[in-house]
């Protein structure tokens, strides 16, 4: 089983691709200059096909973690809210190939706040917090705000699979807990649902 965080944007997309065993894979996909200068319709394109050939959405079973829209964000929220609609709708594609009617149950979202959360301990405070806990908590180096929010969503990711796989699984920390219960919510999951 794959875990896979994605923190999608239209000019960079962190990628982190976690195993059952620990260990991760990061990845960035930023668009060239030549890209970004395009129309959306190519960018997007262009965006999604490195994408999938990095993550090979079909490879495996794969649960995938997105960070949702941040609301109250500025500028370029729509063309991002887009961009990661259709990322969504191919890695469900590929999914459900796969596995049928059951690739509705692979694509999780998790708000910023929880992110934040997860990682510090609050869910509120500047982006730049997030970098250092991923590397306090978890030993993860990076300067890359797009993959320490991939990383983090990778483990949110893996920790939702161990709730659902056990009505008895709990996070050591207290603050981790209360970010799974607001995941399970979000997402309309009940803790007796396996997502295998």
């Amino acid at each position: 089983m794959r875990f896979i965080g994605i923190d999608a944007g239209i000019t960079t997309t962190g990628i982190c691709i976690l195993q059952e065993d620990g260990t991760y894979e990061p990845i960035e996909v930023a668009a060239p200059e030549t890209i970004k200068k395009s129309p959306d319709s190519i960018r997007f394109n262009w965006l999604l096909n490195s994408i999938e050939a990095a993550v090979d959405f079909g490879k495996e079973k794969s649960l995938y973690m997105f960070e949702d829209y941040a609301m109250w964000g500025k500028g370029q929220i729509t063309r991002i809210a887009e961009f990661t609609g259709i990322l969504k709708h191919r890695i469900y594609l590929s999914q459900r190939i796969r596995y049928g009617n059951l690739a509705h149950n692979r694509i999780f979202v998790c708000s910023p706040n929880t992110l934040k959360k997860f990682a510090t301990g609050a869910g509120k405070g500047k982006k730049s917090l997030i970098l250092k806990a991923v590397y306090k908590k978890w030993d993860f180096d990076t300067d890359s705000d797009d993959l320490a929010d991939a990383f983090v969503l990778a483990k949110i990711c893996q920790m939702l699979f161990l709730y659902t796989a056990s009505l008895t699984a709990k996070a050591d920390l207290k603050y981790e807990h209360e970010c799974m219960v607001a995941i399970l919510k979000q997402n309309k999951i009940e803790r007796k649902q396996l997502l295998s």
